[in-house]
């Protein structure tokens, strides 16, 4: 087992914060941020770190952490609702506080969407983000519904319980042929989110529509993956993104295509996405 320190951590707003650190722990090496999807909790990269070698980890410094109010993070309704823009600069906020002066962001789906959120606000301190099925700021019909549906499960039923049946069909097929396992982890991390919390991130995952985000700002290294599977943040939504990025000044922006994965893309294809990770940094 890799060792993890895991602990709470308050920043400057009072928000509370569950972070997991692995790695280095030194400030003088890179350190990775690494940013849920819906419904997620740390546990949704557990499998991913332990694929990384121990001479990797010697020199890089990984920090998983739930957003605010949700998974282990302090439910905190005293405080101001969280929005997609202060869960993106909470990620910098977190990293300063732990003591880094620059980052690498890896998002998973609404970690993702908040990943471009974070590009744009403080492009120079994201020295390269690596975003997995990540919505945009058109967020697709299809995530729409299915969001606006499990919000209403959440609203009428505290306890959670008719979301942890209906999150077992979330994964791709590709997932639940592999291994029925993801199924369950994906019914443990939605059933330790609150309602009320869930509430709030489906309406930051949702506010965004098509024109909010500032691309011209997003002047550094992008790397988007996106499955041919996936019909909650489809390949087309990364045409799109590219688009938007390929013409920035200062941007670099790369598009992968996984044709098998889905969009559970960090269980699917955990080697693919580690070896994406490892070129992020070290490039």
């Amino acid at each position: 087992m890799l060792p993890v320190e895991s602990k709470h951590v308050q920043l400057d707003s009072g928000r509370i914060l569950w972070v997991e650190i692995y790695g280095s722990r030194s400030t003088d090496c890179p350190a990775v941020l690494f940013a849920n999807g819906m419904a997620s909790t740390t546990n949704a990269w557990s499998s991913l770190v332990h694929t990384f070698s121990a001479e990797f980890l010697a020199s890089h410094t990984f920090i998983l952490h739930d957003a605010a109010n949700t998974g282990k993070s302090s439910y905190q309704p005293e405080l101001p609702a969280p929005t997609l823009y202060s869960i993106a600069m909470e990620g910098r906020q977190l990293l300063e506080h732990l003591g880094w002066q620059y980052g690498y962001w890896v998002g998973h789906s609404f970690g993702g969407q908040q990943g471009f959120v974070a590009a744009q606000q403080d492009p120079d301190f994201w020295k390269g983000l690596l975003l997995l099925a990540p919505q945009t700021d058109r967020v697709t019909p299809h995530c729409r519904t299915s969001m606006d549906a499990i919000a209403s499960v959440f609203r009428s039923d505290p306890a959670t319980s008719k979301y942890a049946d209906e999150i077992f069909d979330t994964p791709g097929s590709n997932l639940i042929n592999k291994s029925g396992i993801y199924g369950a982890l994906a019914r443990e991390m939605a059933l330790r989110q609150r309602a009320e919390s869930m509430v709030l991130a489906f309406g930051a995952l949702l506010g965004p529509q098509e024109g909010d985000f500032d691309w011209q700002k997003m002047t550094t290294k992008i790397v988007l993956v996106f499955g041919g599977r996936d019909a909650i943040a489809p390949v087309s939504e990364g045409h799109y993104a590219l688009g938007k990025l390929k013409s920035v000044p200062g941007a670099e922006v790369t598009l992968v295509e996984l044709d098998a994965s889905g969009h559970w893309m960090n269980w699917e294809d955990e080697e693919r996405i580690r070896d994406e990770i490892i070129k992020l940094v070290t490039a």
